[in-house]
């Protein structure tokens, strides 16, 4: 057969007219680097909060401050934080000569229980590439009938780039007679397992709780709250009473509200690779593209 071999940018379509069966197409030099993995990522964890502030004090000072004077303001054993009058305070009621009821301060809540992450896709998309540097067009060469001795067999040839050779598919090594050249070229597509590795999700981390603690001056909440402070499960929490010494009739706790936070994402590293596909492996042998009379 006659065999042409280049970029496969220059590669024919189509066998010459004098040769026109082609007989293979074949590459080598394949290109193709790991695949392109999209990003992983996690959903939202989910969690519920229902504990409340494990202490809360009427002080007479603001709770960064040091020193000061300060009464139990908790609720009642296994409070739910609504209504209560447990432990109210009188207008003007007194701590070492001032007021109790200048600030309240309450505890950090407990921090929500949470379940884990799910990941948005288990495998992330990707995108691969490949390329061939080599083509090769094997175009099958009849025998010309009477153009040679009977001792001789002579072909259809071609100038170069076009070679005379044989093939035989696997690899092989040549012929003393075709040792010109040897080109070892394969199927089109290559053997691609080329992917990424799964998504995981850490722990949920940063989620907390909120809730708001009012203040009221009757002993039923029933009028508007007169100080509402925010109350977290990050850190403690600390508010103005105004007028100092106000009465404190009742208090509750309402919105305990979830706020998630997120789940570090991992995985979706290029895994696999591309390599020729040696089950489609032919190797061509080619003689010099000239001969000497003899």
């Amino acid at each position: 057969m006659l065999l042409w071999v280049g970029p496969v940018s220059d590669m024919p379509a189509f066998c010459p007219k004098e040769v026109p069966y082609e007989k293979y197409r074949r590459y080598s030099g394949l290109v193709a680097p790991p695949a392109t993995c999209e990003s992983c990522s996690c959903e939202k964890p989910e969690g519920t909060c229902s504990g409340l502030p494990a202490s809360i004090e009427i002080r007479t000072n603001a709770c960064e401050q040091s020193g000061g004077m300060s009464v139990p303001f908790d609720g009642p054993a296994d409070w739910d934080g609504s209504c209560t009058s447990e432990a109210a305070l009188p207008a003007g009621a007194q701590c070492g000569g001032q007021p109790c009821a200048q600030y309240v301060g309450a505890s950090a809540l407990p921090g929500p229980i949470e379940e884990g992450c799910a990941v948005t896709a288990e495998t992330p998309a990707f995108t691969k590439e490949r390329s061939w540097l080599l083509g090769g067009l094997a175009c099958e060469v009849e025998e010309l009938d009477g153009a040679c001795p009977e001792s001789r067999r002579c072909m259809q040839d071609l100038s170069l780039p076009w070679l005379q050779c044989v093939a035989l598919t696997g690899e092989h090594t040549c012929p003393g007679n075709y040792s010109y050249a040897r080109f070892v070229m394969f199927d089109k597509e290559p053997a691609d397992d080329r992917g990424c590795n799964a998504c995981t999700c850490g722990a949920p981390e940063d989620g907390l709780c909120l809730a708001s603690l009012h203040l009221y001056d009757d002993a039923a909440c029933s009028a508007a709250a007169s100080t509402t402070l925010t109350l977290g499960s990050v850190k403690e929490a600390c508010g103005t009473i105004i007028p100092p010494g106000r009465v404190i009739g009742s208090k509750a706790i309402t919105d305990l509200t979830y706020v998630p936070g997120t789940c570090s994402a991992s995985g979706g590293e290029p895994i696999g690779e591309a390599r020729e596909d040696v089950n489609t492996a032919v190797t061509f042998c080619c003689t010099y593209p000239f001969a000497l009379p003899k």
